[in-house]
């Protein structure tokens, strides 16, 4: 059961990222890009939040993790909103 609710957290903090890269790159201009990545975000501290209760409730589980892994994922989605401003900024030949 432990193992269950591990995968189900994880898979939750991984959500924004693929959402971030999904609807980051559809998107034609950078206010666009700025209003998922910002989307992403606020669900990346949910999944963070919900993750972290959830490894409170499991018996010996280390709910610094998920805070931690939450972060990392965060830092993740803002690489991913960086690389999208990159490449529209190369689309459009400014750089």
């Amino acid at each position: 059961m432990v193992l269950t609710y591990t995968i189900i957290a994880f898979i939750g903090l991984f959500i924004p990222t693929i959402h971030q890269l999904i609807w980051g790159f559809k998107a034609k201009d950078r206010a666009a890009i700025n209003k998922v990545g910002l989307r992403s975000g606020m669900i990346q501290m949910t999944t963070t939040l919900l993750a972290y209760l959830i490894f409170l409730k499991i018996e010996g589980a280390n709910p610094k993790l998920a805070f931690e892994a939450g972060m990392l994922f965060l830092v993740s989605v803002g690489f991913v909103v960086i690389i999208q401003h990159l490449l529209l900024t190369l689309k459009q030949g400014k750089l």
